[in-house]
């Protein structure tokens, strides 16, 4: 079963497609294999063939991988989540509030989580829309205060609606 992936390090945005045989990166196929965990996220590694040592360590922000004196910061979201993300417009930086809150897809609102004026933090699932007889929860990627909700619950939403400003 292939899964996919998307990969973003801040310049740029991979599209990512694997399973147990390949890994397929931007449309470049690579045959990654785990040589030896050596603890603590030290692996070597075949690279099509090639020997390398990395170290990736957890970071609140994704994911750092050390390799040849050289530190890449990138954050892994499944396809799904980055479509999602993608309608969620929000400021730029790590500590960015605001922002507007948009349907990733037509549906109908069931449950609105938060109320004008309601502090709310980054994570906390603000919206839940079915589409498709399946439960959709929109979560916020930034903190802030609710200024307002444009949409009531049993609404149907269109996709690229606005149904949340946060400030």
């Amino acid at each position: 079963m292939n899964r996919d992936l998307v990969i973003n390090n801040g310049d740029k945005i991979l599209d990512v497609v694997y399973n147990d045989n390949f890994i397929l990166v931007n449309n470049n196929e690579y045959n990654i294999k785990i040589l030896k965990n050596y603890g603590k996220g030290v692996y070597s590694l075949s690279v099509n063939n090639r020997i390398m040592h990395v170290q990736m360590k957890k970071t609140d922000e994704g994911f750092k991988l050390l390799h040849n004196s050289f530190t890449y910061n990138f954050n892994v979201k499944d396809k799904s989540t980055a479509e999602f993300e993608k309608y969620m417009q929000v400021k730029s930086g790590a500590g960015a509030k605001g922002g507007s809150i948009k349907s990733p897809m037509p549906g109908l609102i069931v449950k609105i989580n938060c109320a004008v004026g309601d502090e709310v933090k980054k994570g906390d699932k603000l919206v839940i829309i079915e589409a498709m007889k399946m439960e959709n929860a929109i979560a916020s990627l930034t903190s802030g205060i609710v200024k307002s909700i444009k949409l009531a619950e049993g609404s149907v939403v269109e996709k690229d609606s606005v149904i949340i400003e946060l400030e």
